[in-house]
């Protein structure tokens, strides 16, 4: 499968109010909900790999994807991620029992995502 940034706009979408280190102030981040790119292409109980443009990688897990919701941010504050801000998509993590919004496990919260891959 693949995406653009249309396609991408056309799943139900979420948003999310962090300040992650990247940023001075809080900022309001928002794109479709991975869980939601997952079901639509019928994946949604696999491990996801994220790639960035600078080839770091990071994952997630199942486990990780029920105990949070993990936002794929298009934008921030309205404006789209460039790739000097941390775009053109940063996951980033809405939630989850006992955690800060935007905290990162594991190194997952991959910015400037250029490629996913679903699946072992």
């Amino acid at each position: 499968f693949a995406f653009d940034r249309a396609m991408l706009l056309e799943l139900p979408q979420g948003s999310v109010t962090a300040q992650p280190a990247e940023f001075d102030k809080p900022a309001v981040f928002s794109g479709p909900l991975l869980r939601d790119l997952l079901i639509s292409i019928e994946a949604a109980k696999v491990k996801t790999s994220l790639v960035a443009a600078d080839g770091y990688t990071g994952y997630l897990m199942p486990e990780d994807m029920d105990g949070s919701d993990w936002i794929l941010a298009l934008s921030a504050d309205g404006e789209p991620l460039g790739i000097g801000q941390q775009g053109p998509i940063w996951l980033i993590n809405t939630r989850g029992e006992g955690e800060t919004v935007g905290e990162d496990r594991r190194g997952s919260h991959v910015w400037a995502v250029v490629y996913m891959h679903v699946g072992e």
